[in-house]
């Protein structure tokens, strides 16, 4: 597809790229919504298809491994399940779980989990964040169109639909990609809010503002607080015109993130008996944003400066590679759109500003949170798109015929090394991701066609993380209840607590032979 796209460009390397455009605007025009169509069909099916075909349809990340079981517990109509039979528990331990005397529940909010489990209630949980991103898609051409031509906002629709990030992001069952679709949302409600003058339609805008700035509460409230100073600040003005046409429109704005800060305290309350203690801070206490000792969950000493300024540097490196499939140039290029000169409109200043939210927020985080890329600031993904686009179209006005010519090879040519490099490499590297098998039911599918308990060896995958993550999955929530156990290895398999709790179960070992090619790869 983009070698095609880079030969008709080829050929067409004799006009300015922006005439090149519009030439094309009216073919596109009327054929707009199925050229959008195939590209969030494309991009979903990508995403898709990684979750499915690379990473096996199964969890790979902590994080994951307890949104997945969060949205089972909520699927099943609880919001926790009991805790395994004393003795047993470390038999079914995971990182991200709390333990807290009987309960057993995920340490996330539950914003994202209670989406997800629409997919697990109807069987399709890996289609949950393809399908995000389709919308998301939907909605960033929505956005680029009210700002850009036809074909730059088909343009930039494809930049987005085409990222590996974008696309690896959605393949995964992290929230981020809600956390998106949701800052769309509000771009688009602030844009109506800016425009509207009746108070019906200020409404509108508002409770469609409030309903995602709650949701998103609800899901990342980090990213929630982050980003509501800078949406604040958008909004205040055009409210503060409307006079008493906004009283209703303000009273939706508190009232809806509000409610959503009300859920989530009863929520919490639920689970941890305290209205202000989140299950998230239960299970690591100094893992939060600040600076000083005590403050994350890696060294005694806590977070500094020069931590978090690595923490920045590494993410931008991934960022980097990771944005577009760019080899070393995906940040250049947005750069290029930020420090270009020219007018910017109000739309750009409020991207800035979430920007500069969201970087400020996880320059203040322990952890450099790289995993299927930047994912901390995935939700960025229309800034680094618009800007990207802005470059093009700058550059394209600065240098004229000449520049257009050279634009047509150079973007072309750069997705397809992309294309031919770098995916190749992403998608090998993709297998059996964060050392947690990609396909483990295929491993042990003789020993788990009759009722038994199968015993996981507790060894380290590579040196890495605990191999019974890999199975953790293929439990019920109520592990005890389902008709194959998996187990991780311990005292209660050599003593003879699992004959007590399973007296009519045959118990069986993953056998050696199966793991050692795994555990004899390269280190």
């Amino acid at each position: 597809m983009v070698g095609l796209l880079g030969l008709a460009l080829w050929q067409a390397a004799d006009r300015p790229l922006g005439a090149d455009l519009d030439r094309l605007g009216g073919w596109l025009a009327a054929r707009r919504r199925r050229v959008l169509a195939g590209l969030i069909a494309l991009s979903t099916v990508a995403s898709l298809a990684v979750n499915l075909r690379i990473l096996g349809g199964v969890p790979h990340t902590q994080d994951e491994i307890a949104y997945l079981f969060q949205a089972r517990t909520l699927a099943s109509g609880r919001l926790f399940v009991h805790s395994p039979p004393d003795g047993l528990a470390s038999a079914f331990d995971t990182v991200f779980l709390v333990r807290d005397g009987e309960r057993w529940y995920g340490k996330y909010p539950f914003g994202w989990p209670l989406v997800l489990a629409l997919g697990v209630l109807v069987g399709l949980s890996p289609m949950v964040n393809p399908a995000l991103n389709g919308l998301a898609l939907l909605l960033f051409h929505r956005l680029l169109a009210r700002h850009w031509s036809a074909a730059w906002a088909l343009a930039g629709t494809a930049l987005l639909a085409l990222s590996p990030f974008f696309v690896m992001m959605g393949a995964s069952f992290l929230s981020h990609p809600l956390c998106l679709v949701l800052l769309l949302v509000m771009i688009a409600a602030v844009e109506r809010i800016w425009i509207e003058l009746s108070s019906a339609g200020l409404a509108v805008g508002a409770a469609a503002l409030g309903a995602a700035s709650g949701l998103m509460v609800t899901a990342r409230p980090f990213d929630a607080l982050a980003l509501t100073v800078p949406i604040a600040l958008a909004v205040a003005p055009a409210l503060a015109r409307a006079g008493r046409r906004s009283v209703v429109a303000v009273a939706l704005l508190v009232a809806l993130p509000l409610s959503a800060v009300a859920l989530t305290l009863a929520y919490n309350h639920a689970l941890t008996g305290d209205c202000w203690l989140t299950p998230f801070l239960k299970h690591s206490p100094t893992d939060r944003p600040g600076f000083g000792p005590r403050v994350g969950t890696f060294d005694a000493e806590g977070h500094n400066f020069y931590k978090a300024s690595m923490n920045l540097a590494f993410n931008m490196l991934a960022l980097n590679e990771d944005l577009f499939g760019w080899p070393g140039l995906g940040l250049v290029v947005v750069g290029l759109g930020l420090v270009l000169p020219a007018m910017w409109i109000p739309v750009e200043r409020l991207l800035l500003a979430a920007a500069g939210g969201i970087y400020l927020l996880y320059f203040m985080f322990m952890g450099h949170g790289v995993a299927f890329g930047a994912r901390y600031y995935h939700v960025l993904l229309p800034f680094y798109v618009w800007f990207a686009l802005r470059a093009f179209g700058e550059l394209e006005r600065r240098f004229g015929q000449r520049g257009g010519r050279w634009l047509k090879l150079f973007v072309p040519s750069l997705g397809l090394v992309s294309l031919l490099t770098y995916v190749p490499g992403r998608l090998d590297f993709m297998h059996d991701y964060w050392n947690v098998l990609s396909r483990p039911k295929e491993l042990v599918s003789d020993l788990t066609r009759r009722p038994a308990v199968v015993v996981v060896p507790a060894v380290k995958l590579r040196g890495f993380r605990d191999l019974f993550d890999s199975f953790f999955t293929l439990n019920r929530i109520d592990p005890t209840l389902g008709d194959v156990v998996f187990v991780r290895d311990g005292y209660w398999v050599r003593g003879d607590r699992l004959r007590l709790t399973f007296p009519d179960r045959e118990i069986l070992r993953i056998p050696p032979g199966r793991l050692e090619p795994l555990l004899d790869q390269p280190k």
